[in-house]
C-alpha cells in the first residue's frame, strides 16, 4: 500500500499566492499553480524526480541545468518578458538576459503600437524643453545655482497647512499675552514690580510731565506715546507684536478660517495661505515694515480694506487669490488700530516695482502624481531654479523617488521658484494668466509664463508621411534621421505672447518606431499585448504589425537596430 504524503506546511505556500518554494515532496499540493525551487540542495528539492507532472518548476539558469542533468527531470523551459511602462531602448536589447537568450512570450507595452506615433526620443525631447526656456530667460538662465549639496527639509513628513501654523502662533502669542496680563494686574494690586520701582517712577513721571492742555490733540498724543512706552518697557515685546498688527492679523486669519468652514464653496487656497504667511514673517522681521505708534482714535490714520483693495487693482485677481490677499488688511477692519497693512501694501509696491524691470519668467510642468520629473529637472536645471508643487501632497510622493537632485530643488515656497508643478488638466491659457496675476499680488516678480504639456498624444506627425502601411525599412531610417530641438516645440492654439503653452511629445510608454526597433533587435517567438487589448478591432491591428514585424525580422536576418546613443534608437 502506498504511503499518503504528508500535508505540506504552511510555510511551504506563499500566504495569498498559488505558489510553493521548495515543497516538491508534498505532491500535488491543493490550489498550488506553480513550484519554485530556491537552489539545488538535496533538503530542498527533495521529492523531485523524473515522474514529475504536477506543474511547472520555477528556478534558476544554473539550478535548471542540474535538475536536468542530475534528476533527469524533462526540460520545459520558458522564458518571459513583461515589459510594463518602458521606452525601449539599445540598453535594453544588450542586457545579458534577454541578448543570450531567446524569448517565448514578450508581454508589450502596446501603448502606442500605431504608426501614426512616432514621436522624437526622450532624451532629445527633455533637451529641448531645458534649451526652450533658457532662450526665453537668458539672464535667469545665466544666474547662480541653488546648493545641490542639501535640501531644505524632510519632504517625506506631512504637510503642515499655513492654518495650523498660525494657530501655533496664536497659542503661543496667546500664552505671552496671559502672562503679561497677570504680571500687570499684579501691580494693580499693589504687588511689587518686575522692573526697578525707581525706573518706572521716572518714566511716569517722565509721561505726566509731557501731559499738555487737554485742548491740543497733538499734545495729548504725545502723551499716550509716552505712556506706551511705558507700557512696552515693562512688558517687553508682546507690545511690539499687538502694536504691529501680528496678534490682529492672527485673528483675522481664524475669523476668515472659521467662515471658510461654513461656506465649503468658497475654498481659499492653501498655498494662498502659506504665502501670506511668509509675508508676514518677512514684514515682523524687518524694522522698516513696522510703523511707528500712530495717532490713536485719529481717523486719517485708518485704512479701510475696501479702498485698499482697490487701489491694489485686487478688483482683477481671481477670488481665491483676492481672499488671500486680503488676510494682509483684515486686521484694518477695526476701528482706530493701525495694523501693518500699510506696511505690506508698501512691500508689495515695491516688489511689483522691481517685476516691472526684472520679469522673470514663470514655468509650469503638468505632471500626473508620478511621472514628467525629467521634464521638470530640466527646467530648473535650465533656470538655476528651485521646485515648488502646487499640490501639498507631491512632496511626500517625491521623497519617494530615488533622486537626490529633485529633493535639493524643491522648496514650499512659491515665490523662490521659478519652476511649478501642477495637474496636466490646470495647464491652460485662463489657468496661467490667474497663477501669474496671484503671484505678482503676493510680491512675485514674475510678468510672463511658459507651460508644458508632456504626453505622447500631442504629437502629430507630418504632413504626406504615410501611417497606414508603412515600409519598415524606411520607417527606421527617416527616424533615425529626424534630431530634435527647442525650435520643434510650437505653442498650441491657447497661447499668447505672454503666456505660452506648449504641448510636449513626452511619454514613459516607447514610440512606435522604439516598439519596431526593439522587436526587431531580441530573438523571440511569441507577442502577447498588453494596452489595447478590449477591442476586437484594436487587437487585430496590433495582430498585423506583430506578423510585418516577423516579416522584417526574418528579411533582416536577425540583424539589430542600430542605436544613435545608448538611451535611444
Amino acid at each position: 500500500m502506498k504511503k499518503a504524503l504528508r500535508k505540506a506546511p504552511f510555510y511551504k505556500v506563499l500566504e495569498g499566492m498559488p505558489l510553493s518554494v521548495d515543497g516538491f515532496r508534498f505532491g500535488n499540493i491543493e490550489g498550488c499553480k506553480g513550484w519554485f525551487l530556491s537552489h539545488f540542495h538535496s533538503d530542498h528539492y527533495v521529492g523531485l524526480s523524473n515522474s514529475w507532472t504536477h506543474g511547472p518548476i520555477y528556478c534558476s539558469a544554473e539550478t535548471a541545468s542540474l535538475v536536468q542533468s542530475s534528476l533527469k527531470v524533462a526540460a520545459q523551459l520558458s522564458t518571459y518578458l513583461h515589459c510594463g511602462d518602458f521606452r525601449a531602448c539599445p540598453e535594453h536589447v544588450r542586457h545579458p538576459t534577454i541578448r543570450r537568450h531567446r524569448l517565448d512570450i514578450i508581454y508589450l507595452d502596446t501603448t502606442y503600437c500605431n504608426a501614426r506615433y512616432c514621436f522624437p526620443p526622450q532624451p532629445l525631447v527633455i533637451d529641448a524643453c531645458g534649451q526652450l526656456v533658457a532662450n526665453l530667460a537668458p539672464n535667469q538662465a545665466q544666474g547662480p545655482d541653488v546648493d545641490l549639496t542639501k535640501q531644505e527639509e524632510d519632504w517625506s513628513r506631512p504637510y503642515k497647512s499655513a492654518t495650523a501654523l498660525l494657530k501655533e502662533e496664536k497659542q503661543k502669542v496667546a500664552l505671552k499675552e496671559e502672562a503679561s496680563a497677570r504680571s500687570a494686574m499684579g501691580n494693580w494690586l499693589g504687588r511689587r514690580s518686575p522692573l526697578d520701582d525707581s525706573k518706572v517712577d521716572g518714566a511716569q513721571s517722565a509721561a505726566r510731565s509731557a501731559l499738555p492742555d487737554a485742548t491740543s490733540m497733538d499734545t495729548a498724543t504725545a502723551a499716550e506715546e509716552a505712556e506706551a512706552e511705558l507700557w512696552a518697557a515693562a512688558h517687553g515685546d508682546l507690545d511690539e507684536l499687538i502694536d504691529g498688527g501680528f496678534l490682529d492679523e492672527v485673528n483675522a486669519l481664524q475669523d476668515m478660517d472659521a467662515q471658510e468652514s461654513q461656506s465649503p464653496n468658497e475654498e481659499v487656497s492653501e498655498d494662498n495661505l502659506h504665502i501670506q504667511l511668509s509675508i508676514k514673517q518677512e514684514l515682523l522681521e524687518s524694522d522698516a515694515a513696522r510703523p511707528p505708534l500712530m495717532e490713536r482714535g485719529t481717523s486719517n490714520a485708518v485704512i479701510k480694506q475696501e479702498d485698499a483693495a482697490t487701489d491694489s487693482g485686487l478688483e482683477s485677481v481671481p477670488k481665491p487669490a483676492q481672499d488671500a490677499f486680503a488676510v494682509l488688511g483684515a486686521a484694518s477692519k477695526q476701528e482706530g488700530t493701525m495694523t501693518n497693512y500699510a506696511a505690506s501694501e508698501a512691500l508689495l509696491k515695491t516688489r511689483l516695482a522691481e517685476s516691472s524691470k526684472t520679469g522673470r519668467l514663470l514655468v509650469v510642468c503638468g505632471t500626473y502624481t508620478i511621472g514628467k520629473e525629467k521634464i521638470v529637472l530640466a527646467a530648473a536645471r535650465a533656470l538655476r531654479s528651485k521646485v515648488y508643487c502646487s499640490d501639498p501632497r507631491k512632496y511626500a510622493v517625491y521623497a519617494q523617488v530615488d533622486e537626490p537632485e529633485l529633493h535639493a530643488r524643491l522648496t514650499r515656497d512659491p515665490l523662490a521658484a521659478s519652476v511649478h508643478v501642477h495637474g496636466l488638466s490646470a495647464v491652460n491659457g485662463e489657468a496661467l494668466r490667474a497663477l501669474v496675476a496671484s503671484l505678482r499680488k503676493m510680491g512675485g516678480d514674475f510678468d510672463r509664463a511658459v507651460a508644458f504639456r508632456p504626453t505622447g498624444w500631442t504629437y502629430k506627425p507630418p504632413a504626406g508621411l504615410d501611417t497606414t502601411a508603412p515600409n519598415l525599412r524606411r520607417l527606421i531610417e527617416y527616424n533615425q534621421s529626424k534630431g530634435f530641438s527647442a525650435r520643434d516645440l510650437q505653442p498650441t492654439r491657447d497661447s499668447s505672447r505672454q503666456y505660452a503653452i506648449y504641448g510636449v511629445p513626452y511619454s514613459e510608454h516607447s514610440s512606435f518606431f522604439e516598439l519596431t526597433a526593439f522587436v526587431l533587435s531580441i530573438d523571440y517567438d511569441r507577442i502577447i499585448p498588453t494596452v489595447n487589448v478590449g477591442n476586437p478591432t484594436s487587437r487585430a491591428k496590433m495582430k498585423k504589425w506583430f506578423e510585418r514585424w516577423a516579416q522584417e525580422k526574418k528579411r533582416r536576418g536577425g540583424q539589430a537596430v542600430v542605436g544613435r546613443a545608448d538611451d535611444y534608437f
